[in-house]
C-alpha cells in the first residue's frame, strides 16, 4: 500500500545504520524481488493426459513468468509437448514464490523484506571497517574516556584489514573521534591489544589526546 511505503521510507535512515546496509529500496509488490516457481498438480494432470503426464508436467515446470502469472489471474497457457500444443488450465500446477539467489525474504501478512546476502569487496570490507570501528569505541569505553575526547590510533593489520580501515578513513576518524589514525604502532600508548576481525589480525594502540595537549 501507498502509505505503507511513505512510512517505510521514513526509516530508510535508520535501517541503513541498524543493519550496516548500503542501500534500501522500496518496491510494490513481493513479485518485484521474487520468482515464481511451477509445481505440477498430478492429481488433475494424471486423469487428463495419462501416459504423457510426465512429459506435461516438464513443461509445467518450464514454464515462463508470462506464462505464470496468467494462472495465478485464472487463465489458461498453452505449452509445447513434443511439438504439439497443450493447454494448461490453472487447477493443473501450484504457483509458489521462490527465492532469487542470494536473496533471503521473510513475509507477514502484507510486508515482505528481501535482503541481498550476495557480498562484493566493497561491501566486505565496508563490513570490516565498521566491525574494527565499533571494537575502537569499545576500548574507549573500557578506558574511561569520556565520549567527547579524542584519540590518536595506530595499527599495524593484515593486508585485507588494512586496506579496508584506509578506504573508510573518514568514517573510522569520524565515528572513532581520532585526530590520527596511521598505520603504524604509536610509541606512548595508553593502550595495546591485539584482535581478530572477522577472521582478520590486528593490533592496536590507542592514546587519549588531553586538553590543552596533543598527547
Amino acid at each position: 500500500m501507498p502509505w505503507q511505503q511513505g512510512s517505510l521510507s521514513l526509516l530508510d535512515a535508520v535501517i541503513l545504520e541498524e543493519m550496516s546496509v548500503p542501500g534500501v529500496e522500496t518496491v510494490g509488490s513481493v513479485s518485484d524481488f521474487m520468482g515464481l516457481v511451477a509445481r505440477p498438480n498430478f492429481s488433475n494432470l494424471g486423469p487428463r493426459f495419462g501416459k504423457e503426464v510426465n512429459s506435461i508436467a516438464e513443461a509445467i515446470r518450464g514454464m515462463d513468468k508470462k506464462q505464470l502469472d496468467l494462472i495465478t489471474t485464472g487463465q489458461n497457457v498453452t505449452v509445447q509437448v513434443d511439438g504439439k500444443p497443450v493447454e494448461i488450465e490453472p487447477g493443473d500446477l501450484t504457483v509458489e514464490d521462490a527465492e532469487l539467489e542470494n536473496l533471503v525474504v521473510e513475509r507477514e501478512g502484507e510486508l515482505a523484506v528481501g535482503v541481498d546476502t550476495e557480498m562484493d569487496q566493497a561491501l566486505i570490507e565496508e563490513g570490516l571497517a565498521r566491525e574494527f570501528t565499533t571494537r575502537v569505541q569499545g576500548l574507549r569505553r573500557n578506558e574511561g574516556y569520556a565520549v567527547t575526547d579524542r584519540i590518536k590510533i595506530g595499527y599495524v593489520a593484515s593486508s585485507v584489514l588494512e586496506s579496508a580501515i584506509e578506504s573508510h578513513r573518514d568514517y573510522v576518524t569520524e565515528e572513532a573521534l581520532a585526530l590520527l589514525l596511521q598505520k603504524g604502532l604509536l610509541e606512548r600508548a595508553d593502550r595495546q591489544e591485539e584482535w581478530q576481525v572477522d577472521g582478520e589480525s590486528i593490533t592496536i594502540t590507542v592514546t587519549n589526546i588531553h586538553e590543552g595537549t596533543e598527547g
